[in-house]
């Protein structure tokens, strides 16, 4: 599967890349929904729409800059935060430590298109005892899905982990298409289905796992699982991070256990927040 416009930066551990243009940010941090602002910013055609994930297990704070802006302070891994406008234009895009501007991680020229809507994930990929932050660009895809059902994408961003997969576990609502399932998604690929709306417990599982006969996967084999209730005409997104075996990650600072963060990206066509379930 082709990745989507992948950056990879090598760092030193600790060293991170991120795109972003606002001034606050959902946390993951456990909790199951988070406070945010009560309205989206408005954005139109003719701006671009950006929204960044943490998902690189021992990166440290950041600051983003775009151009001399300070766009994004103070994330943290798990973090998610809002869809931001950026107007149509070429820029220079700096990550830094936090509340550090001279120690920049990386810098970047970066192009915003009228109309885009991107997700901007942030990942460690590991090759031995070497680090690398990886930046992936993923296009969202906002349009509505069909009546009775809702669309999840999935981005598999743990460094430790096999290739997954998306299934069912278990179903409170009339599922209508059976028991979907992604197909297999190696490390910093992403794909999606459709599944009937309602709540869903979904679980990530090894892409070799065999599927049980009753058609829904057994919770126990998951890797994660998260509960969702899922709205008729939503659109969201699962980002598996963290390590699978945190104690043997590259540095001390890599103890992030596997999770799935869930972010709601739209409703009815209309473009959410973009924060945590």
């Amino acid at each position: 599967m082709p990745r989507s416009q992948r950056r990879a930066v090598l760092r030193a551990v600790g060293s991170v890349a991120v795109l972003g243009n606002l001034t606050g940010y959902t946390q993951q941090n456990g909790t199951e929904t988070a406070a945010q602002d009560d309205q989206p910013p408005a954005a139109s055609d003719e701006s671009a729409v950006y929204r960044v994930v943490h998902a690189a297990p021992a990166a440290p704070d950041i600051d983003v800059y775009v151009d001399d802006s300070s766009s994004v302070t103070d994330m943290n891994f798990g973090d998610v935060s809002p869809y931001f406008t950026v107007e149509p234009g070429e820029y220079r895009m700096e990550v830094t430590e936090e509340n550090d501007r001279e120690q920049q991680l990386a810098a970047e020229e970066i192009t915003a298109t009228a109309g885009s809507v991107t997700t901007v994930v942030v990942y460690t990929e590991t090759t031995g005892t070497n680090s690398t932050v990886a930046v992936d660009r993923l296009e969202d895809d906002l349009s509505q899905p069909a009546d009775g059902t809702a669309r999840v994408r999935l981005f598999h961003a743990s460094p430790d982990a096999p290739p997954i997969k998306l299934r069912v576990t278990e179903s409170l609502g009339p599922n209508t298409n059976g028991s979907p399932r992604s197909e297999a998604l190696g490390f910093g690929e992403a794909a999606s289905i459709e599944l009937s709306s309602g709540r869903q417990t979904l679980g990530v599982f090894p892409a070799d796992q065999q599927q049980p006969p009753n058609g829904t996967a057994e919770s126990g084999g998951a890797l994660a699982e998260r509960d969702l209730l899922l709205q008729n005409g939503g659109v969201y997104s699962l980002f598996a991070v963290g390590n699978l075996n945190p104690t043997t990650g590259v540095a001390e600072e890599d103890d992030e256990e596997f999770e799935l963060v869930a972010v709601q990206d739209a409703v009815d066509g209309t473009r959410s927040k973009g924060g945590i379930q």
